[in-house]
């Protein structure tokens, strides 16, 4: 087998080991599916395809809250959290095909080693034996006195407090380029605002929903936990999870058509780092050592995923991430950048054997010019996995072993952009004119003079043309319509003014012979606003 056949076998394998459990559960599905269809049949009235505006994920995310609770107190991992040596890495960026020896930073003794092998063999025997395996949305139910279809694909974002800040910009660009995906946002009980969730959202065609509380005794979820239980709880069966500052250049329903959704279920994209896995956690895990040549960290403001077929994954995930904090993140990043959920996709899916596709091409940042020509990230562009997945297949037929990473770079070359992660600064309107730093205004250069933040590389910059001055201008609309109804501006006093601001950078920059210039003016767009 050659090189780049060894290489990329990982992200398209198949597993035999669970055919037998996942034929069941398919014809369990089935079987309920036709119960559901002829119920349909008799029920009159008009079918339509909006989302229920119910808070609460139903009776079936209701009841695995319950149970699911209860399995991840029970198989708590240990009770010492692995300290760490007195050394750290330093963050080294993936080359492909370039590998390192993973050491481990963390101490762990043999007995809390067994410890924490054993919770985790229990949690996956239990996830078989005691969790009810997928069921799809019954599908129907009434809502107004009309008869609803619920959607089978869907967008999954996580909202609430600054986020909702955020995610007006990003949803509404979201909408402009042309996704009519329906879209369900997760809020915590507190953070639930009825004015965005109950007439705001709905004009978006999104709704929210509220994280039902785990039983079995466990702790609420925060931060980084949120993900993969929002995917859990949302009615769609296949997701596309989106981090609030996360949105995409063009309709991403096509990606639950194509492959490599497809053909593996689940779709990663890379972030700029090595892996930092600890070999602590392969002997957990029972697992091989994935090698830091085979893939990149993963970057998860983006996901797809297909619940029916990774569910195993997902509530795998599910443990690693409500351990995370105190274990699993320790243990899959050991402090590398980024350390959080977006490591506990992967390694989730390989404890199965399930096949998944992570996105060869790297991701690139674009922003302003730094000294030295290195690049301030304003926003982090990822690529079009049904063009990446097409290359890789290319590549693996080629079986070409002489290609350096340069070579292998350039064959990447021909994908396109579609996922922009808008990390930092965020666009939180009240806060875009704002002097931060000469790393991260907006609005200017290193040198202070204006400069678009979407600037260089040049190249790179060209690819994404069209998109800032969107973004602009969604979050003039933002602030200029919800300033005195988000509770995150409702207490900062500058809130109140911003609009009238972004409406003088608008009169006398973007829209004047400056923003012509800097490409950033009323003809720089590449959708038209959407309509009021």
């Amino acid at each position: 087998m050659g090189r780049f056949r060894e290489l990329f076998v990982a992200h398209v394998h198949m597993s035999r080991r669970l055919a037998r459990r996942s034929f069941l559960a398919s014809l369990i599905s089935l079987l309920f599916v036709l119960v559901v269809i002829v119920t349909a049949l008799g029920t009159a009235g008009t079918t339509d395809m909006r989302l229920s505006s119910d808070l609460t994920p139903g009776p079936v995310g209701l009841e695995l809250a319950e149970l699911l609770g209860g399995l991840l107190e029970q198989h708590r991992p240990s009770g010492v959290d692995p300290p760490w040596t007195e050394d750290r890495f330093d963050s080294t960026r993936w080359q492909w095909g370039e590998d390192a020896n993973m050491t481990s930073l963390l101490q762990l003794d043999a007995l809390e080693l067994l410890k924490m092998r054993d919770a985790h063999r229990g949690f996956v025997a239990s996830i078989h034996d005691r969790l009810p395996t997928f069921v799809a949305p019954s599908g129907h139910h009434s809502f107004l006195g009309r008869h609803h279809q619920q959607p089978r694909q869907g967008i999954v974002i996580i909202g609430g407090g600054k986020y909702f800040a955020i995610l007006m910009v990003s949803l509404r660009f979201l909408r402009r380029t042309g996704t009519t995906l329906p879209v369900e946002v997760f809020v915590l009980e507190h953070e639930y605002e009825a004015d965005v969730c109950e007439h705001v959202l709905p004009t978006l065609n999104a709704v929210c929903r509220i994280f039902p509380p785990l039983g079995g005794g466990a702790c609420p979820l925060h931060g980084f936990q949120l993900k993969v239980f929002a995917i859990l709880f949302a009615s769609f069966e296949d997701v596309l999870f989106l981090d609030a500052d996360c949105t995409a250049m063009r309709d991403v329903a096509t990606l639950f058509l194509s492959e490599p959704f497809r053909a593996t279920g689940l779709v990663t994209w890379p972030d700029i780092w090595q892996t930092t896995v600890s070999p602590l956690y392969y002997l957990i895990a029972s697992q091989d050592v994935v090698p830091v040549a085979r893939r990149a960290s993963s970057e998860s403001g983006q996901l797809v995923v297909s619940k029916r077929r990774h569910w195993f994954t997902l509530l795998l995930a599910a443990y690693y991430n409500y351990h995370g904090p105190d274990f699993y993140y320790r243990l899959l990043n050991q402090g590398g950048t980024g350390m959080g959920d977006k490591e506990t996709f992967l390694p989730a899916a390989d404890v199965f054997g399930l096949p998944f596709y992570s996105v060869q091409k790297p991701v690139v940042s674009v922003g302003h010019r730094f000294e030295h020509g290195q690049t301030g990230s304003r926003v982090q562009v990822q690529h079009d996995p049904v063009d990446d997945y097409a290359i890789t297949q290319q590549i693996i037929a080629a079986a070409n072993d002489s290609l350096d990473f340069a070579a292998w770079n350039a064959s990447y070359a021909p994908v396109r952009p579609l996922f922009l992660h808008l990390a930092w600064p965020k666009w939180d309107a009240v806060n875009l004119l704002d002097h931060i730093s000469k790393w991260s205004d907006m609005t200017t250069g290193i040198d202070g003079r204006p400069e678009p933040a979407f600037h260089y590389p040049p190249a790179l910059a060209a690819q994404i043309h069209g998109t800032e001055r969107m973004l602009w201008e969604e979050a003039r609309w933002a602030v200029c319509n919800l300033h005195d109804r988000l509770n995150h501006w409702k207490n900062k006093p500058k809130a109140g003014g911003m609009c009238s601001r972004l409406d003088s950078y608008f009169r006398t920059v973007l829209d004047a012979d400056m923003g012509i210039a800097m490409r950033l003016g009323p003809k720089d767009v590449l959708m038209p606003m959407l309509p009021e």
